[in-house]
This record gives structure tokens, sequence and C-alpha cells, in this order.
């Protein structure tokens, strides 16, 4: 088999457009991984890390409140985050990898879609 290494072209800091490809849950290191593949890089996945605290007003439950998968009585179903558009900022990692910093709902994206739909 043969295979080809690929260097991102993307920059620490910068913005970039994509959408969540998917997530994985561990439950002994308590951690939440969260998948972007950035319009501009397709052929890769960049990954936000969360605490996987179950409690009103950790981090990870107000992500999924500001990617409105959070319901309001109180559950999220974690399958809806596939395919939401979302805004990231990139940062290096020690092992020189990129992970994402910030992460946030592509509104943009959806009033777009919004004002098409009318």
């Amino acid at each position: 088999m043969k295979v080809q290494f690929v260097t991102p072209k993307v920059e620490e800091g910068k913005k970039y457009r994509g959408e969540i490809s998917r997530y994985t849950i561990d439950k002994e290191q308590g951690v939440c991984r969260v998948y972007v593949i950035l319009d501009r890089e397709q052929n890769l996945e960049f990954m936000k890390r969360f605490d996987f605290n179950m409690m009103k007003g950790s981090d990870f439950a107000r992500f999924c409140d500001d990617i409105w998968i959070y319901d309001e009585d109180d559950t999220v179903e974690l399958d809806n985050m596939k395919g939401i558009r979302v805004i990231v900022k990139l940062k290096k990692g020690r092992n020189e990898k990129y992970y994402v910093k910030d992460i946030k709902l592509d509104e943009k994206y959806y009033q777009e879609q919004e004002e098409q739909d009318e």
C-alpha cells in the first residue's frame, strides 16, 4: 500500500469554516473529541477536546447549546452534531499537529440558508 503524507495549508489563529464530521467519547478518560473537516482541507480532520462533563454550564454543555443541539429538557442527541457547520480557530500543539482552539456555530451559513429558502 502506498500512502502520501500531506502538510496542512492552514495557519494558527486564523478562522476557518468547516463541518463537524464525527465525535468520540472516551468514558475512561472523561473526554469527548469533536472532529471537524475544514472547507479548505477536506482530506484532514482537526480535533477539539472537551471534558465530558454532564453538568449544566460545563464547557461541553455550553458548546452543545451554542451549536443548537441542547434540548429544553436538558438532553442532547450527540449524533445531531454531525454535519453542523462551524467556524474554528486552530492552534499548533507541542507535537506540531494542528488542533481546534475555538469552535462556534457558523451562524452566517444558516442565515444564508434561511434566506435562500424564503
